[in-house]
């Protein structure tokens, strides 16, 4: 059981990054920029809240500089739903 807990942990540390890409991929393009902005910033306050430090044994700091210093391909498409491991379990059972 306590795999799961690991697993749905993980998921929601994927999603908050995945947003924080979209939206910084968002301001680039200059595509919505305030919601954007507020975006990164919940993002980056979920990174350094004691839920996060709960979740994951990551330095949330250092993952929001690594998030920053990230090059981010306009050209990339996007998938609706990015394959996790979440979904892999979920497909597997």
């Amino acid at each position: 059981m306590e795999q799961q807990y690991e697993l749905l942990a993980a998921a929601i540390i994927e999603r908050a990054l995945l947003d924080y890409r979209r939206a910084k991929k968002n301001i680039l393009k200059k595509y919505d920029v305030l919601n954007s902005e507020i975006k990164i910033s919940e993002i980056q306050k979920f990174l350094k809240s004691k839920w996060f430090s709960l979740l994951s044994d990551l330095n949330g700091e250092k993952l929001i500089d690594l998030m920053e210093a990230e090059e981010i391909n306009l050209n990339e498409e996007e998938t609706e739903e990015p394959e996790c491991e979440m979904q892999k379990v979920s497909c597997a059972a």
